[in-house]
């Protein structure tokens, strides 16, 4: 299932949810039970031969902290 940031447009509250496409739009906020919306975001890691290679994309990019 994806993960989705999903804000509220009356608090401001925004949360991490992994559901399913159908829900995503259904999900209601815990503080003031507002329909939460979908934030747009870039993706986070890159795939590579079928598999997430994030620790390579962040060395490429000098932002890994070992």
């Amino acid at each position: 299932m994806p993960t989705y940031i999903l804000k509220c447009p009356d608090c401001g509250k925004e949360e991490t949810v992994t559901c399913k496409v159908k829900e995503r739009n259904s999900i209601k906020c815990n503080k003031c039970g507002g329909r939460m919306r979908v934030k747009i975001t870039t993706g986070n890691f890159r795939m590579r031969h079928g598999r997430p290679d994030v620790i390579e994309w962040k060395k490429q990019r000098g932002v890994l902290d070992l």
